[in-house]
Parts: structure tokens; sequence; C-alpha cells
């Protein structure tokens, strides 16, 4: 009778460890707003990422790695996140120095200058709930949250397991099949355009300061980055302009020049890249699928002209990066698990 017990007890318990793990595939955030750019990282074949791009839709917008890749040979992964702040990014850095040996980080330097230190915990979930369980997941979650904000995304399941209101019946065996794929390299392509603004055209000379906690961030990235031997990059990638993002900008580029870091502010150099603001936006803030190519394409050759970056065009284990027609647009529901366009 004992033993019976014993044998009922744990299928349930197996059962139950089933039901779970079957709820959290098909209820799980699977968004390429940060949640697909963490998550698909630890599936990249190992150190085959040459440089990792950080920090905020920015970069999985407006950096194309395939671009890169199709251009140059670069072999680089848009590991961000939206409205990222610097202490997100900082455990970012240290969560893809786990599992890839990269030789430089590009960091997008936008939301300090946009946000300040404030987060929007609307994207909380998009830069916690792709990265695996770690003692560095748990340092980043309590740096990025409250405490009474913790049991909301932590188990992960708790953040997304209400999602079963917008799930269709039918769509439950494409969402267990759902996974991480090794040709996804972070970018999320944007189609139309968008020319109803305007930025800021006059010259800036004022500096506002770094907002003190992404200062503080900053330096344990350059300390960080620094110990490990890999090489800081930081830009600003082209969007709508004001005269108060401008002067933080400013106080950017003197902390880099003191470092020795390299900077480039794109919002001036928008003809030496090629962008049109007619025709190469995707919103205000993004780049559209042309206007990233031309962005990528100068980002690269800065890339190559300041590190000695090898080419990785015609090496079997980098086939993944030529890849961009199956990886370009947003996946939804609806999509198949290799990810098609929209």
């Amino acid at each position: 009778m004992k033993k019976r017990v014993i044998i009922i007890r744990t299928i349930y318990i197996l059962l139950f460890v089933v039901i779970m793990y079957l709820a959290g595939r098909t209820l799980r955030l699977w968004s390429r707003h940060g949640m697909q750019q963490s998550a698909s990282m630890y599936v990249q074949p190992k150190n085959t990422i040459d440089v990792a791009m950080m920090g905020q839709s920015h970069i999985h917008c407006d950096v194309n790695p395939y671009v890169l890749f199709d251009e140059y040979g670069i072999a680089s992964y848009d590991m961000s996140a939206a409205e990222q702040p610097m202490w997100i990014t900082y455990h970012y850095i240290k969560e893809i120095c786990k599992y890839q040996d990269p030789r430089v980080i590009v960091i997008d330097m936008y939301t300090p200058a946009s946000f300040g230190d404030t987060f929007n915990d609307h994207w909380m979930g998009e830069n916690l709930f792709g990265v695996r369980f770690s003692l560095n997941k748990l340092e980043m979650m309590f740096s990025a949250c409250d405490v009474d904000q913790i049991n909301r995304f932590f188990p992960s399941f708790f953040g997304y397991h209400s999602n079963y209101r917008d799930i269709k019946i039918k769509d439950i065996p494409k969402l267990i099949k759902r996974r991480p794929l090794p040709g996804f390299k972070g970018y999320t392509g944007y189609d139309g355009i968008d020319h109803d603004f305007t930025t800021l055209t006059e010259e800036v000379t004022e500096k506002a300061g770094i907002p003190p906690r992404s200062l503080e961030y900053m330096e344990k990235i350059l300390d960080y980055t620094g110990k490990k031997g890999i090489k800081l990059f930081l830009v600003v990638a082209p969007h709508y302009n004001t005269y108060e993002k401008e002067m933080v900008y400013n106080s950017i580029e003197e902390w880099a020049a003191q470092k020795g870091v390299p900077f480039f502010n794109g919002n001036h150099l928008m003809n030496e890249i090629g962008i049109d603001m007619d025709t190469d936006f995707h919103d205000k803030s993004h780049l559209n699928l042309e206007g990233s190519r031309k962005y990528s394409v100068f980002l690269g050759k800065k890339l190559k002209e300041t590190y000695d970056l090898p080419d990785r065009r015609g090496d079997e284990r980098y086939n993944s990066w030529c890849k961009q027609e199956e990886y370009t647009y947003s996946w939804d529901i609806d999509d198949d698990s290799e990810g098609r366009k929209k």
C-alpha cells in the first residue's frame, strides 16, 4: 500500500512538472524587443561573436549584423532590450562573456541622454525574461527592481502567466515549438517611412553632465571590459534629437575622450552616413530597413578602421550570419518556428 502511494505521488509530481513546463513554453513572452535578443544568445556557436552590440532599441532596430557580416565579415550580435539602462547593460555584458569571447563591445548611449536614471518598468520583462537564471541575473534584478517588484518578474512564469487570455487553442502547438534560433542575431528590422518630424540642427556646445547612476555603471563597464581585455566603443544612432539630449551626449563624448574610448554621435554624421530624413526613418526614433543598412555599413567601416577584426566570411562556423532574408522582420503568433516575414 505504501509503495502504491509513493508511485501515485511521483506520477502526480511528474505530471505537474510536465504541465508547468508546457504552460511556460506556451505562455512565455516571445518578443523581438529584448526577450529573444538575450534568449537566442545562448544558442549561438560558442566563441563566435567578435562584436557584441549593447543598449536599447537603437541597437536591435538600427544595427543589422547580417549587413556587417556581408560587407566586412564582422561576426556581431545585437544583445539589447527596449529602453535598457546602463545598470542592466552592465549585467548583459557579464552574461554574454560567460558564453562568448567578444573582442569589442559597442554601446548605444541613447538611454542615459533620453531617460536619465529613470527606467520605465513597462519594459522590465523584455530586459529580464530572456536571461537565464544565475547569480548574475539575481544581481541584475536587484539593480533594476524595487524589492516589492521582484515577484512580478521572478520566477519568470509569474510575469507572463496571464498571457493565456490572448492565446487561441489553434496556436498552442506553434507556441510550444518556438525556440531560440542560432540564425537570429538580434536584429529587428522595421519597414515603412515616417518623415513627419524635425530634429535639432543647431550646434550645441553646453554640457548637462551624465546622470549619476548611469555614470557609475559606465565606470563599472569600463573597468570590467578592461580586465577582460575587451575594447569599448560608444555610439549614438541617428534619431530625433533635442537640445537637452545633445547636452548629455556632449558630456558622454567628454567622458569617452578622458577614458580613451572611441565615440561618435550619428546625429552629426547623417550626410556622411547617407541618411535621408525623408526616406530612412521608420519613426522619429528608429531607422527603417534602408536606413539601418546605411548605418550598419558606416558603423562596420568605423569598427574595421578602429580595431583589428577578423573577416569571418567563408568560415563554415559563421554560415548562420548569412540569413538576412529569414530573420529581418518581427515574429508573431502566426509565424512558423523559423521566423518568417510578417
